[in-house]
C-alpha cells in the first residue's frame, strides 16, 4: 500500500514537467499526452473532470479561443482553468446515465477567442484561430460500477489515536484500481489546520475481500510524511474529491501544524473510496493517461478524549 500527503497548491501538483508517474502511468518528455480523470460520486449526476494536455511533458495552458471541452451525447462542459495559464483545467459535467459514453477534446471555440482577445476589437479583429493541440481528444470513455462503502458508518467518532478504522465495500474482481483519499480537518489549540492523503488500495481480484483497516493515528497527524509531488501523479483522485467535497483545499497543508499528536483536539475526516478504470488513449498520444471513477464518500470524527 501506498500513502501519500499532499503538501503543495493544485498548479505546483499537476506540474508533471515529465517527470510524472503513478503505478506505472508516465507523462512522457516527448510528444503530446494527457492526464484526464472523470470522477461520478455515488448518487450523483454531476461528475467531476480534470484534465491536462502535455507537449514535450510541460503542461500546456491554452489560449486564444482553444479550450479543453467535456461532453455526452446530451451535455457539453467547457473546463475552467484552476489558476491563469498553468495548464491545468476543472469542471463539471452532467451524466444523465453511469453507462453513457464520455469524451474530453481539445476544441475551438471562436466566441471564446473574441472574448479573450488582448487587443481592441475595433481596431483588429483578426482571429489566431486554432492552436496545434485542437483536435486532441479520448472518446467513448467508460465509468466503472459503482462502488458503496458499507462501513465506516458516516459520523461515527473516535476518541483515541490507536483507534481502528474499518472500511468495507463490495468487491468486483475485475482488476479495477481502488484507492482511498482523506480530507483532513483539525483544530490544534484553538488553530484550524488541514491536509489531505491519499492510499493506494491495490487492484480488485479474485481474492479481495472488500476490507481495509487502518489506525486513527495514520490519518490524523501532526507530521505528515512529504513526498517528492514533481514525481508522483497521484494528484487526480484528491484533487477529484476536493472537487467534489467543493470545501477547502486539501491540496495544500493549510494553517500551522502542531507539534505533536496530542495537542490535536478535533477532526473532520471525509473518506472517499474511489473505483478507478483505465480508458485507452488514441494513437495521437505519445503517453499519459485517462481514469474514469466512481466514489463514495463518508465523514468520521476524531475527538480528543
Amino acid at each position: 500500500m501506498k500513502q501519500m500527503v499532499w503538501v503543495a497548491g493544485a498548479a505546483v501538483l499537476l506540474t508533471g514537467c515529465g517527470l510524472g508517474m503513478n503505478n506505472g502511468r508516465q507523462i512522457p518528455k516527448e510528444g503530446v499526452a494527457a492526464a484526464i480523470q472523470v470522477n461520478l460520486p455515488k448518487a450523483s449526476q454531476e461528475a467531476q473532470v480534470v484534465a491536462t494536455v502535455y507537449k514535450d511533458g510541460v503542461a500546456q495552458p491554452l489560449v486564444g479561443g482553444d479550450v479543453i471541452q467535456a461532453r455526452t451525447a446530451q451535455s457539453l462542459s467547457t473546463l475552467r482553468a484552476e489558476k491563469n495559464l498553468d495548464g491545468h483545467y476543472q469542471g463539471v459535467l452532467a451524466v444523465d446515465h453511469a453507462d453513457t459514453p464520455i469524451d474530453v477534446a481539445v476544441n475551438y471555440d471562436d466566441k471564446a477567442s473574441s472574448e479573450q482577445r488582448w487587443f481592441a476589437s475595433d481596431t483588429l479583429t483578426v482571429s489566431p484561430g486554432p492552436g496545434s493541440l485542437v483536435g486532441y481528444e479520448v472518446t467513448g470513455m467508460r465509468l466503472p460500477p459503482e462502488i458503496y462503502l458499507s462501513a465506516p458508518m458516516a459520523n461515527t467518532v473516535y476518541r483515541d489515536m490507536s483507534d481502528t478504522v474499518e472500511l468495507h465495500w463490495d468487491p468486483l474482481a475485475l482488476g479495477h484500481q481502488v484507492r482511498l483519499t482523506a480530507a483532513v480537518s483539525c483544530v490544534a489549540a484553538g488553530l484550524p489546520f488541514s491536509y489531505g492523503l491519499s492510499f493506494d488500495l491495490g487492484k480488485e481480484t479474485d481474492t479481495t475481500t472488500g476490507s481495509y483497516s487502518l489506525r486513527m493515528n495514520k490519518l490524523v497527524t501532526a507530521v505528515p510524511v512529504v513526498v517528492a509531488l514533481r514525481k508522483v501523479l497521484d494528484y487526480l483522485s484528491l484533487y477529484a474529491s476536493q472537487q467534489m467535497l467543493g470545501q477547502g483545499n486539501f491540496l495544500a497543508i493549510l494553517g500551522s501544524l502542531p507539534k505533536s499528536d496530542n495537542e490535536i483536539n478535533k477532526c473532520d475526516v471525509d473518506l472517499t473510496l474511489i473505483r478507478e478504470q483505465e480508458n485507452t488513449l488514441p494513437p495521437a498520444f505519445s503517453g499519459g493517461y485517462a481514469i474514469t471513477s466512481r466514489s463514495d464518500t463518508v465523514r468520521v470524527q476524531y475527538v480528543q478524549q
